[in-house]
């Protein structure tokens, strides 16, 4: 039971920080890509907030170098 449960928790703060990162490319509200950061925040507490801002930006930064690469 409780491998089940920490699999689960697992699969939603991935979820979470997916769709954080998703929410980001699309411009219009690029803004909203917080919300999932808070709720993951909510949850699961500071240090799952921290990974999880840790995944997005740098998922960001790698994005924006393949990017600015072929200038």
């Amino acid at each position: 039971m409780e491998v089940s449960q920490q699999r689960r928790h697992l699969l939603i703060f991935a979820a979470l920080t997916a769709a954080s990162i998703l929410i980001f490319q699309i411009n219009v509200v690029f803004f909203l890509f917080a919300v999932p950061l808070f709720i993951i925040q909510q949850r699961y507490g500071v240090q799952y907030l921290f990974m999880a801002v840790f995944f997005v930006a740098l998922v960001i930064v790698i994005q924006t170098v393949i990017r600015g690469s072929g200038i």
